[in-house]
């Protein structure tokens, strides 16, 4: 059977160079950082932590569900690009698109592009 041709990368403008700060080593210390801090507040402010009524914070359960809706595609939408970042940091075509996972409606990057031998330059 003929090779396919590989489909087209998402976002092709989105070089190694550009994003290279991506993989940098400080960012994973930056974040247990972070969540260091957060877990110290956390325990020295109980008051901070968030209850079941914090998520029901309208009497209108329409507007809870939407606005729960709104902010997990939000959140969606930046957790998927920064998987074709980090791909293209390492020199990686990636692919974003929406589809189908049984009946639900998902957002997912194709990096197959990984397990193919490739001069990473930048």
């Amino acid at each position: 059977m003929p090779d396919v041709a590989p489909p087209r990368a998402s976002l092709p403008w989105l070089g190694p160079h550009q994003v290279r700060l991506a993989l940098h080593p400080a960012l994973p210390v930056l974040g247990g950082v972070l969540l260091t801090v957060a877990v110290v507040v956390l325990f020295r402010r109980p008051d901070l932590v968030p209850g079941y009524r914090d998520l029901l914070w309208s009497p209108h359960g329409s507007l809870v569900l939407l606005s729960g809706a709104a902010a997990g595609w939000t959140l969606l939408l930046a957790h998927e690009p920064a998987h074709l970042v980090t791909a293209r940091a390492a020199g990686v075509p990636g692919r974003m698109r929406l589809g189908t996972r049984l009946q639900f409606l998902v957002m997912q990057t194709d990096i197959s592009g990984s397990n193919s031998p490739r001069t990473v330059t930048g």
